[in-house]
């Protein structure tokens, strides 16, 4: 394993931490009653990634799948019988939106001499070794749509179906979706790799695609 894929590993791992502790019974918050004097839960996930963010959220969800044991046992048995698909629990329960996300590699090998924002969830990350070693072809890359086809081929979870929105002018990565993806192809006028996610006063589509994804924008 090298350590561009060890990396992004351990960054799987933080961010799958991180949310397990606020969705749905926010423990960091609950515990120490920072925002509100009695505990509660989330109803609602939405995880939102640009652009190696998406791919590891990517990550994140195909781990949750894994240790979750009614998946492993539907999974399974799916392969002999028919049965019922489990109920999604926890952050499989998400909604996923993401902006410009280097799902199919980038297209300068390393990436190198590329500099684009960090994701979202940047806050949780100790470095950004995701931005090395994104080939086509790397382990990275190709596992995480490997594993999450798998899943979607039979499970209806939202959350192995992003939504997904590109740039018009992206020479950064390659535009390319997951089999269940639903993407929108009416390129925001002048986008580019870096600006397609920031919103301002006169560009507020990245709030409304996080909050309705595709179907606002005519997409498929």
């Amino acid at each position: 394993m090298d350590s561009v894929f060890r990396q992004l590993t351990n960054n799987t791992l933080k961010t799958y931490k991180f949310i397990e502790e606020i969705f749905p019974k926010p423990k960091i918050i609950g515990r120490a009653h920072a925002y509100r004097s009695v505990p509660f839960e989330y109803e609602d996930l939405v995880l939102v990634g640009h652009p190696e963010g998406g791919l590891l959220l990517r990550r994140v969800i195909v781990e949750a799948a894994q240790r979750d044991t009614a998946i492993g046992r539907f999974m399974r048995d799916s392969r002999y019988t028919e049965g019922t698909q489990p109920s999604a629990t926890g952050m499989l329960k998400a909604q996923m939106r993401l902006f410009a996300p280097v799902l199919g590699g980038d297209m300068q090998s390393g990436l190198a001499g590329v500099r684009v924002t960090l994701p979202v969830i940047s806050n949780v990350l100790s470095a950004s070794a995701a931005k090395k070693g994104m080939d086509q072809g790397a382990p990275s890359v190709t596992e995480a749509r490997r594993r999450t086809d798998g899943y979607a081929k039979y499970l209806w979870f939202d959350c192995f179906r992003a939504h997904i929105i590109w740039a018009e002018k992206d020479s950064i990565i390659n535009s390319e979706k997951y089999d269940e993806d639903r993407q929108c192809l009416n390129f925001p006028t002048g986008s580019t790799h870096t600006s397609i996610c920031k919103p301002t006063l006169n560009y507020s589509l990245p709030l409304n695609f996080v909050e309705e994804g595709v179907d606002r924008y005519e997409c498929q």
